[in-house]
């Protein structure tokens, strides 16, 4: 009987010993204790360029605002897109100077016909190389006669005479309204709302503001990161 009572004790250890170790092996292990300096992997080269670029944007906008010199006419502002072709001005078509023999009929004599012959260039050419060069050219002179031809090429079909017709305007930031450059934030293309939207940020009024706010939901990163930082600007302002 005796020898009964101790298997049974036994074999109740055992089975408690036993339930003991499969429930340990149940519980979920602790995980791992973190580093308290978690490294984060590098940038990549692409992505810290971008930021590059939005910071370079903004710092030309910051100066831009402190000081109080006319900006330079005729030179687009360091622009993304290929330079023109060295022979570009040559192969456009200019007329004689004034007052020379061989001005074309139908041309103004009181008119520079170079700036009319590059204004069809940008509204007619097949070439959007051309069109682009001849946006480059234009640029400079007198808003009155270069604006509107900048307005219609807005919506030229190739996003490189696009680019090139929003940075252009960025010439002539001091003379016309956010709402000339609006329709370019509406752009299919980043570069051209980027742009658009950093021309708008070297203005001035409350619409900068309402602009950049809007822009904060555009879907390119360096273009919310660009509206974000005009808020700043204009709350420092």
């Amino acid at each position: 009987m005796r020898s009964v009572t101790t298997v049974i004790i036994i074999g109740a250890i055992v089975l408690v010993v036993a339930i003991g170790l499969l429930v340990r092996t149940e519980e979920p292990s602790a995980p791992p204790q973190q580093s308290e300096h978690v490294q984060k992997p590098p940038e990549r080269p692409e992505r810290a360029a971008r930021r590059a670029r939005v910071a370079e944007r903004l710092q030309r906008l910051r100066e831009g605002r402190e000081t109080s010199e006319p900006r330079p006419r005729g030179k687009l502002s360091e622009p993304r897109r290929a330079a023109p072709r060295p022979e570009a001005r040559a192969a456009l078509p200019t007329a004689a100077p004034k007052g020379q023999a061989g001005v074309p009929a139908g041309i103004d004599q009181e008119a520079d016909p170079d700036i009319d012959k590059l204004r069809e260039t940008i509204r007619n050419d097949p070439d959007p190389e051309e069109r682009a060069s001849a946006v480059f050219f234009l640029s400079g002179e007198d808003e009155q006669i270069v604006v509107p031809v900048l307005i219609d090429a807005m919506n030229d079909p190739d996003r490189e005479v696009r680019l090139a017709v929003v940075e252009a305007l960025g010439d002539y930031s001091d003379e016309i309204g956010p709402e000339v450059v609006l329709p370019a934030l509406n752009d299919s293309d980043a570069e051209v709302r980027f742009e658009a939207l950093g021309v708008i940020g070297d203005m001035e009024g409350p619409m900068v503001r309402e602009v950049a706010r809007r822009m904060l939901n555009d879907p390119d990163e360096d273009v919310r990161e660009l509206a974000e930082g005009i808020l700043d600007m204009e709350d420092d302002s």
